[in-house]
């Protein structure tokens, strides 16, 4: 089994262990750093469309990642980003929750695993957006509402702080809401027994498709240097 695998397959079951006691940024970078992995930091102008192109894009050449590396909390609506070998990487979000009802904080995005801990239930699962939304369309109907509401509230911020002017005591910014909540119990959406074992069998099967792809593109770029040496 390759290093890449084997890490991989280290820290879902690390993840699968956390719990609503211990869940913690303290407790996920210990998970990283007791399967090899360096913390680093990316540049403070690194923003989400940068990553989601190394995500989807396997990208080989990132000066910003060093291999066998992670990121905590790079950027607002991600929690970690890992990147398990040159070009390889994931990104993950965590959410705790007392019952069975997780408050998404922002954009569910398709290219994250998002990792569920659930204090009623004593359990954490893992799952992608593709297993808590029927349409897929879903994810462009929140990119224009989040649009909307962020040109509302700069809106807003300019006004207030013409109101206020310099003279004011201090300095206030409105800050709006991004949370996705849902509406009812959902236990039997999120911790159903053999619905939340399958979706965390099918986020490693997805995982080991995005692998081979990337090992497959490595082996060409290996072989491609090789053959103009």
């Amino acid at each position: 089994m390759s290093r890449t695998r084997k890490i991989l397959e280290n820290i879902f079951k690390n993840i699968k262990n956390l719990t609503y006691e211990n869940h913690s940024i303290y407790v996920i970078k210990q998970i990283c750093e007791s399967n090899g992995l360096k913390e680093t930091k990316l540049n403070r102008w690194t923003k989400k469309k940068r990553i989601d192109e190394w995500i989807e894009n396997q990208e080989m050449e990132n000066k910003e990642m060093r291999e066998y590396s992670y990121v905590l909390e790079p950027i607002n609506g991600l929690d970690l980003l890992l990147q398990l070998g040159k070009g390889y990487y994931i990104g993950f979000n965590f959410i705790r929750t007392k019952n069975n009802v997780p408050i998404y904080s922002g954009l569910i995005d398709k290219k994250y695993i998002y990792v569920l801990t659930s204090k009623q239930n004593k359990q954490t699962i893992y799952y992608k957006s593709k297993h808590i939304f029927d349409n897929e369309k879903i994810e462009d109907f929140l990119i224009d509402y989040y649009k909307e509401v962020s040109f509302i509230t700069n809106k807003h911020n300019v006004e207030l702080t013409k109101t206020l002017n310099n003279a004011h005591i201090t300095s206030y910014s409105l800050k709006s809401s991004s949370l996705i909540m849902p509406l009812t119990n959902n236990h039997d959406v999120y911790f159903n027994k053999d619905l939340s074992k399958e979706r965390m069998r099918e986020v490693i099967e997805d995982c080991y498709k995005d692998i081979i792809k990337w090992e497959r593109k490595e082996e060409c770029i290996k072989s491609a240097k090789l053959l103009s040496e």
